[in-house]
């Protein structure tokens, strides 16, 4: 029983770690638009994944590192830019979206789960992660217009819409991932 209690004790902050690393892992799966410096990756996937496995505060604890480690000069970042000078950078307003959105995710979603109907916890979980990504966009486009000083409608057509297409399939992805391994992955927590 003790260790059962150990396990759901220690479970948030391990799961914390790994998301932590799996955002850094993201920053490198990418590639590269010709008309805009921030590239397609997977981090939002493993932001949005967070926020659907873990409570608000691990899920936040997990952005936080990612940021500290980019922060300390680890290279976290898909910019390649080591610390500081990727908060200053165009893709600031996105890893700062990373910090508001997570929690907001796995507030949201907590509100599905434990649903007795299976869809109802999906669609809490579709509703949490587009908040989420409109929250990352949110904080993303206008720091990246303002930071290369473009107009608003180049911003929008450069930082926003080519996105959309793989931001949908990171929602999808994430819902199903979640769907399928919260039982997996979280147990009976």
């Amino acid at each position: 029983m003790a260790e059962n209690s150990l396990i759901r004790s220690i479970r948030p902050m391990v799961l914390s770690a790994v998301f932590a690393a799996l955002i850094a892992v993201g920053a490198f799966i990418q590639f590269n638009l010709p008309f805009t410096p921030v590239p397609v990756t997977l981090q939002t996937l493993f932001v949005l994944l967070a926020g659907l496995f873990l409570p608000p505060g691990w899920a936040l604890a997990s952005i936080f590192l990612y940021l500290f480690a980019g922060l300390i000069g680890l290279p976290v970042f898909a910019s390649g830019m080591r610390g500081f000078a990727a908060f200053q950078g165009p893709s600031a307003g996105f890893l700062l979206g990373f910090a508001v959105a997570a929690p907001i995710v796995s507030l949201i979603s907590r509100i599905g789960q434990g649903e007795e109907k299976a869809w109802a916890e999906i669609i809490w979980d579709l509703a949490a992660v587009f908040i989420g990504t409109v929250i990352i966009y949110a904080a993303g486009y206008p720091w990246i217009v303002l930071n290369l000083g473009w107009e608003w409608r180049v911003g929008l057509a450069r930082a926003v819409v080519p996105y959309l297409p793989g931001d949908i399939l990171k929602i999808i992805a994430s819902v199903l991932l979640a769907a399928s391994g919260r039982k997996i992955i979280l147990g009976n927590a």
